[in-house]
């Protein structure tokens, strides 16, 4: 979606920032163990980006998306 941005093929999408989940699943994993209460439902940032944000923009939006998944 990102790239049909770019591309200017897509005005708008709404984008998670799928690394938190995987922290917050983490963690969930972490209090079971502990014997903590498990949240059922989690949702992390998402962010709006559109046709008008600058490559930049949507450069740094993607590193914070895969901040520990993508390197």
């Amino acid at each position: 979606e990102l790239d049909a941005i770019l591309k200017g093929e897509l005005d708008i999408t709404v984008m998670r920032m799928n690394d938190d989940t995987g922290i917050a699943m983490a963690e969930a994993i972490k209090w079971g163990l502990e014997g903590k209460p498990v949240p059922t439902v989690y949702s992390g940032d998402f962010e709006v980006v559109t046709k008008s944000d600058s490559p930049e923009r949507i450069e740094a939006l993607r590193k914070r998306a895969f901040r520990y998944s993508d390197n």
